[in-house]
This record gives C-alpha cells, sequence and structure tokens, in this order.
C-alpha cells in the first residue's frame, strides 16, 4: 500500500471513509458510476475467481466466469443487499462456472492485460476435496457464509470483515468461528480434513477490473459489452434465472395472498360496517412569517473548499438537480502530500464539518466532489482520496454525486479559485435568469458562480438537445432564442460570456463544432467575449 493510502487510512482512524459495500452497489445501481462498481471488482475478484476455479481447472475459462458474475451483478446492482454480496457472489458463481464447464467455454482472449493468452493448468488442491468445500459453504446461512468468505477467500482480518460489512467486531469473530466449527465437522463426515479452508486470496490479472468494469458498464446500457460472445450469454442466462425465480416467488406470493383474502371474505358474513365519519377538522393558525435565513458560508481550507449549493445556475452547471446541497473543491496533490496524518485527518474533518452546516435532508441531499490534479501528478492514493471524501460527506448525511476528476497545468493553484469565495461579495444574490424554454441566460452573481466559471459574466443554457456530433446544426429557433436571451441579458460590451448544451446523443463524442461557432457567433453579435463551452445533463 503507498504511503499517502496509508496517511489516509491512518487518519481516518478505527473508522474509515472507504465506502461499504452497500454503499458502493447503491452508487452504481443509481448513477451508474463506474468507479463504485470497479472498487467492487478489485475487492470480490480474488472470491469470485477462486469461486469459479474449484468448477473450472483452466484460468482463462475461469477469468471469463468471473467476468460474467460480474456482468449479471452489474444488471442486478438495486437488488442485491450490500451486506450479503460476498455470499451472492460466491452462488452465482459457482453456477455461472458449472455452465461453463457444461458448455466448455472457448477460451477467447478479450485483453492481452488482463486474461493469459493461453490456457493455465492451476495449482489447486485435490478437485474432490475443493468441491465438497464449496458445497458446504453454499450450505451456510447466509450470516456465516458472508464474513467466512470474506476472511478465508479474499484474505481480510476480522477488523476488515467488521468495516466491510458493518457489523460489530464480536459478531464477526463469533460468527467465523462457528462458521468453521460447522464446516470441520461436514467436511470430517465427507472424508475431508478441515485444513482444506485455507486463507488464500487468489491472484488477480492487473487488468482485470478495469476490463470488467467497462464491460458492466456497457453491459448496463444496452450496448457492445468488449467481451466474448460466450462470457455475456453466460451472464445473459444468470440474468434471466434471476428474473424467472423472481417472477415464480411472487406468483406464489399472490396466491397465498389471494387464498388468505378469500378465507377472510368467507368468514366475515358479510360486508364491514362503514366507518364512522371524521370529525371535522379546524385549520391550523398560519406560522408567523419570518425573515429568510441568509445562506450559509463557504469554508475555505488549506487544499480545499466547500461552498453551499443556492441557484438554478450553479446546478446546471454542476451537473446536478433540485436535490443538489454543496460542492467539495479538492486540490488532490495538496491533501496527498501533507505532512502528516493529522493534518489529512483535519482536512476531511474539516470537510464533514462544514458539509453537516448546510443543514442536508439526509439521505437525499446531494453534494459534488471536484479532485483536481495537475498532469504530471502520479495520482498514488487517488482513489482512496475520493472515497474518503465521499465517507465524509456520506456521514454528514449527504448522497455523493458521480465524482469529477480534472487534470491541469503544472500552474493550477487551489487559491486562485477560493480568492471569490473568501471575499464572500453576492454570497446571498439570486442568480434568476431570462429567456425561454429553449435557451436561458443567466447574469453570474454569486461567488460559487464566479468559481465554477472562473470568472465569467454570464451563462448562456442552451436547453434544447442538439446534434453534437460531425455535421450537427443549430435549429433556426434555437438561433432566435439565443439573441433574444442575450439582448435580455444585456450584459457590458466586452464581459466575457459561458455556454452550456445538452446533447441529444450524449453516448456519441465530437467536437460540438457548429455548436460552439454558433456560440462564438452569437457572442460577437452582442459585443461579448465567448469564453468556453460545456455539456449539461449526461443523460
Amino acid at each position: 500500500m503507498s504511503h499517502p493510502t496509508r496517511r489516509l487510512l491512518a487518519a481516518l482512524g478505527p473508522d474509515p471513509a472507504v465506502p461499504a459495500d452497500a454503499d458502493l452497489l447503491n452508487r452504481f445501481a443509481r448513477t451508474r458510476d463506474a468507479g463504485a462498481f470497479e472498487l467492487l471488482v478489485h475487492r470480490h475478484a480474488p472470491l469470485v475467481l477462486r469461486a469459479c476455479r474449484g468448477v473450472l481447472r483452466d484460468r482463462h475459462a475461469a477469468e471469463d466466469a468471473a467476468q460474467a458474475t460480474f456482468l449479471a451483478l452489474a444488471r442486478q446492482a438495486g437488488s442485491v443487499r450490500g451486506d450479503t454480496l460476498p455470499g451472492w457472489l460466491f452462488r452465482v458463481a459457482r453456477r455461472v462456472a458449472a455452465r461453463a464447464a457444461r458448455r466448455h467455454l472457448p477460451t477467447v482472449d478479450a485483453e492481452p492485460d488482463a486474461i493469459p493468452t493461453a490456457p493455465t493448468p492451476m495449482p489447486t488442491p485435490d478437485p474432490a476435496e475443493v468441491h465438497a468445500l464449496h458445497d458446504e459453504l453454499a450450505r451456510l446461512p447466509e450470516a456465516y457464509r458472508s464474513p467466512l468468505l470474506l476472511a478465508y477467500f479474499e484474505g481480510l482480518t476480522y477488523p476488515e470483515v467488521a468495516r466491510r460489512l458493518g457489523w460489530p467486531l464480536g459478531t464477526v469473530t463469533g460468527r467465523v468461528a462457528r462458521a468453521k466449527t460447522a464446516l470441520a465437522v461436514r467436511l470430517a463426515r465427507r472424508g475431508f480434513a478441515p485444513a482444506v479452508l485455507a486463507v488464500a486470496a487468489e491472484e488477480v490479472s492487473a487488468g482485470f477490473a478495469a476490463v470488467t468494469t467497462g464491460a458492466a458498464v456497457a453491459y448496463t446500457a444496452g450496448v457492445g459489452t468488449g467481451a466474448s460472445a460466450a462470457v455475456t450469454e453466460l451472464a445473459g442466462r444468470e440474468v434471466r434465472r434471476a428474473a424467472t425465480t423472481k417472477l415464480v416467488r411472487l406468483a406464489g406470493a399472490v396466491v397465498v395472498c389471494g387464498a388468505v383474502t378469500l378465507s377472510l371474505g368467507a368468514s366475515s358474513g358479510g360486508d364491514p360496517p362503514a366507518a364512522p365519519p371524521a370529525p371535522p377538522q379546524q385549520a391550523p393558525p398560519a406560522p408567523p412569517r419570518v425573515p429568510a435565513a441568509a445562506n450559509p458560508k463557504a469554508v475555505v481550507g488549506k487544499g480545499f473548499f466547500v461552498a453551499p449549493v443556492t441557484t438554478d445556475l450553479q446546478r446546471r452547471m454542476l451537473r446536478g438537480s433540485e436535490a443538489s446541497r454543496a460542492v467539495v473543491w479538492v486540490d488532490g496533490p495538496v491533501l496527498l502530500r501533507a505532512a502528516s496524518a493529522d493534518e489529512t485527518g483535519g482536512a476531511l474533518r474539516a470537510v464533514q464539518s462544514a458539509l453537516a452546516g448546510y443543514e442536508p435532508e439526509r439521505g437525499r441531499s446531494v453534494v459534488h466532489v471536484a479532485v483536481h490534479y495537475s498532469w504530471d501528478y502520479k495520482q498514488t492514493g487517488g482513489v482512496t482520496l475520493a472515497y474518503a471524501l465521499d465517507g465524509a460527506a456520506a456521514r454528514a448525511g449527504y448522497v455523493p454525486a458521480t465524482r469529477s476528476v480534472y487534470l491541469h497545468a503544472r500552474g493550477y493553484s487551489l487559491a486562485d479559485h477560493t480568492a471569490r469565495l473568501r471575499d464572500g461579495v453576492g454570497a446571498d444574490a439570486p442568480e434568476p435568469g431570462v429567456g425561454d424554454d429553449r435557451v436561458r441566460a443567466f447574469r453570474v452573481r454569486t461567488p460559487l458562480s464566479r468559481v465554477l466559471t472562473n470568472g465569467a459574466d454570464g451563462v448562456v443554457d442552451i436547453r434544447t438537445p442538439l446534434d453534437a456530433g460531425p455535421g450537427g446544426t443549430v435549429p433556426a429557433a434555437v438561433e432566435k432564442s439565443a439573441d433574444a436571451a442575450l439582448a435580455a441579458l444585456a450584459l457590458p460590451r466586452g464581459g466575457t460570456v459561458d455556454f452550456l448544451f445538452e446533447a441529444a446523443d450524449p453516448t456519441r463524442g465530437g467536437e460540438a463544432t457548429a455548436i460552439r461557432s454558433a456560440a462564438q457567433r452569437w457572442a460577437t453579435a452582442h459585443g461579448l467575449v465567448f469564453g468556453t463551452l460545456g455539456r449539461v445533463s449526461e443523460r
């Protein structure tokens, strides 16, 4: 583990902010955050691969089956409980590997970095012992199987297992001990020694997590995964099996409920008596009018700032919604190169305290996290820093939005931006828009908006989705609306104006040449300087 990562974890103390499986599953299910899913793959690939290798002797085939297991997880992320994820993965991996064995899954190289180019015999214990062990593991109750799998298939310590599952350490220790005793008895009945359960975290190829994550995100979007057809078919069969099982259970529940309803109706002997009318209620007195409180202030620290989100313009620039409540802006190298764990921990605690001060609606308010690096900076510890920030936000009561990572020239300095927050000018100012449903224009008035635009005077928000690909054009109606919105905005000549737009097809890249040319033309026509063009709402 790198030095910055160790310092971050030390700064977080016994309750590190690295999120639990449940948080990562929820985040991927809501926002398709590839980073959250990649961390899940990093965590559980040893478990899944070891389960697959217990069925498939060929390492290449086992990795294909493991990849198919994670593709199935991606499709079902919203229905899997975080504290049962290890057991869920173990069961699904065994089923997928068994199907692959029956079908003689071909070994096709999907990624040279991630999968060996030839079948590799695997130095595993006696197959009969492994088969017996996996059978008995599958028969354990989930509450005992999950901690045992994390401890012996992923090689975690008991405190790490407790943090991963969100359980007390004593619960983990007791359940693992009872599970080992039960396994020893059951294996002995089958003629095997308990020593077959050995701590052995499976070695996973360097590129497996990245390749699998890319395939999983594409699979959930219904586009090409980059995985082999056999892998995709294995994942599809598991997803269809889960859907069929769910329907069968639902049908059974409906039959039972129907029988109970009929039974109750038959025994009632007639219609129930009508309920007495509710007494009239008097309207409560109107609450006294109180003056609106001023917006909470931004907090600026060494290497970071935290600010409340207070206007629609800020939400649009942050790709947010009505639930957006705050933004955290971090200079990654400053926090990662802090002199001590106390200094790093102090910054993280300050972020959490500032966020909590904005009185979020727990579990609903959204925070937007932006982490900045220089182009030449090696992001050692960057993943841990990002999830530490997410954890601080979650403890303050927020739902983290999809994280943004920016790269800059070596001379980037957060202080260049925080000066606009420190002066506090216009912190409580409204930023009303002018225009119509196609195009809205805003004057930049608040400190946070000045930071987000890097000092622009106005923002034009094109709300009609446009074709950003090669050959795309701007409809005449949008041209007319943009001209009218800029005229109504009446910025001083020589001012800078930024433009936002939505892509009609956000999955397709492109330079948005036509949109950029139109924006530059509109700015010039009104005596303004074109600033930047950015996308909004990656739908």
